[in-house]
């Protein structure tokens, strides 16, 4: 468990999915399972290979525990596979451990790979 300097224990969250957020590939949809204790998620994503991190705040739904929770990130590279990590924010603002990473498929392959074989289909 993670306790931080007011003294509050902050479980880490739940590794993330990482899910095409369109055909294109510009976008990924970032999901997790909620946790009670906490009052917001922060959300670091990166390029592999990258060392730029954004981070992303999002306030904690009124889910029951376990729900999942997502955030949409667009602005993308297609063709480029993406890590996140999730870290809850508990109510004194103090932050838990990162989760585990979660990593993407390259973004918009899928589609790709389906136009491809149309168009093969096609000749």
């Amino acid at each position: 468990s993670w306790r931080c300097a007011h003294g509050a224990v902050i479980p880490q969250p739940l590794m993330p999915e990482l899910i095409p957020g369109d055909e294109q590939g510009f976008a990924v949809l970032v999901q997790w399972p909620s946790a009670a204790h906490a009052s917001a998620y922060i959300i670091e994503l990166r390029g592999v290979g990258s060392a730029r991190t954004e981070r992303f705040v999002r306030s904690a739904p009124a889910v029951a525990a376990g729900a999942l929770v997502e955030l949409r990130v667009g602005g993308l590279v297609p063709g480029s596979t993406y890590e996140a990590q999730v870290r809850c924010v508990g109510a004194c603002g103090c932050e838990s451990a990162p989760s585990a990473i979660g990593y993407s498929a390259p973004l918009g392959m899928a589609a790709n790979a389906a136009q491809a074989a149309l168009d093969q289909a096609g000749k």
